[in-house]
Order: C-alpha cells, then structure tokens, then sequence
C-alpha cells in the first residue's frame, strides 16, 4: 500500500485502517483525525503516541478504547 490517502477513499470498511497506516508510515498525526469511527481514532492516537513518543497524545479526547490510562501505560513499557 502506498501513503496515498486518495486510496483510502476508494475503500469502504477499511478506510480507517487505511488512514491509521499512513499517520503511522510518515509520522504524520492529522490523518488521525480523518478516520470516522472512534474506536479506529483511539486506535490511531494511540499508535501515533508511541510512535512520537508523546505522552500528551495519550490525553486526547478521542482515546476511547484503551483510555488514557492503558495509552500512558503502553510508553512506560
């Protein structure tokens, strides 16, 4: 898959996933924020977070699925 966002468009379920693997791929948060589910946005920020190494990350509003607690306890790993 290339870091082509224009091809997440073309995906219907795994359009998140899609945009998770390119935040990831070019350390580039904003692509986060394009995914629509939030489990999927928690995901990501949480993805992001250890790949930045940035503990603010994991107090975004949007970390739903592990919360907070779980995304601050994956970078003191």
């Amino acid at each position: 898959m290339e870091n082509n966002p224009s091809e997440c468009l073309k995906l219907n379920e795994s359009k998140g996933l899609c945009y998770a693997y390119i935040a990831k791929n070019i350390n580039d948060i904003q692509y986060c924020e394009l995914i629509s589910d939030d489990a999927g946005k928690s995901g990501c920020y949480s993805v992001m977070s250890i790949v930045q190494n940035n503990i603010s990350l994991c107090l975004n509003k949007n970390l739903v699925t592990f919360g907070s607690h779980g995304c601050i306890n994956e970078l003191a790993v």
